[in-house]
């Protein structure tokens, strides 16, 4: 399976929870209020708590009374997994982008560690920080459907990552012996972990320490190959 086969088969989003964007037909009057409802409150839920922001925090931040809020959305965990849909959706479109090139599977992977540097280092869209770390820290006691859309997009993540170590094995260009779905999610993992530790500390620099240690750690997996560019 291809990176690109691993988003767009892994990362699916049910019919009944699909924003405007998925439907079919034209976009109403309606359906921009809609939208216009999950973008504010991506925003504001990432940085507030994705299922702990409370519906007057998303009424103040929209201008909306009450019943033009539930009229949209049946409940707050409906629209906080159709804001998490949309905060999650720039990452994967990133993460399509530098996988699903041509080029080498190491290259891949560097890029991708470079494009999500905007991730570890809350530029914009990301000033409160990854969604899908924020996220995570809220699933230990939280609604089944939110998890399960939180570990939905992870597992897409990993797969997709997985999928290029795999073919970097598989071209001969990662040492034979590299399990492709464990280092994927040690990438992973060791990535999110960077991004908590500088949020934590407000330590810009100690996460792009660890971004370094990310890429000598792939140039490993590469260089005990013996490849040459």
């Amino acid at each position: 399976m291809s990176a690109n086969q691993a988003l767009t088969e892994q990362h699916t989003i049910p019919k009944k929870d699909r924003s405007v964007f998925f439907r079919d037909g034209g976009v109403g009057k309606g359906d921009d209020t809609r939208q216009r409802i999950v973008t504010t409150a991506a925003t504001v839920m990432n940085r507030q708590g994705w299922l702990s922001t409370p519906a007057s925090a998303i009424l103040t931040a929209t201008d909306l009374k009450k019943g033009g809020l539930y009229n949209h959305f049946d409940s707050m965990n409906a629209l906080a997994g159709e804001a998490f849909d949309s905060a999650t959706s720039h990452l994967l479109s990133v993460m399509n982008t530098k996988l699903s090139t041509s080029a080498p599977a190491h290259e891949r992977l560097l890029s991708l560690l470079a494009a999500f540097e905007m991730v570890g280092e809350r530029r914009s869209p990301f000033d409160s920080g990854c969604p899908i770390l924020n996220a995570a820290t809220e699933t230990d006691d939280c609604d089944e459907g939110f998890r399960l859309r939180v570990a939905g997009v992870i597992d897409c993540i990993i797969r997709a990552i997985a999928a290029v170590i795999k073919e970097g094995v598989q071209t001969g260009e990662f040492r034979p012996d590299l399990q492709a779905e464990r280092a994927a999610r040690f990438l992973f993992a060791a990535f999110e972990g960077g991004v908590m530790l500088a949020g934590v500390t407000r330590d810009p620099v100690l996460f792009s320490q660890i971004k370094h240690d990310l890429v000598d750690m792939v140039e490993t997996w590469r260089m005990q190959t013996g490849a040459t560019s």
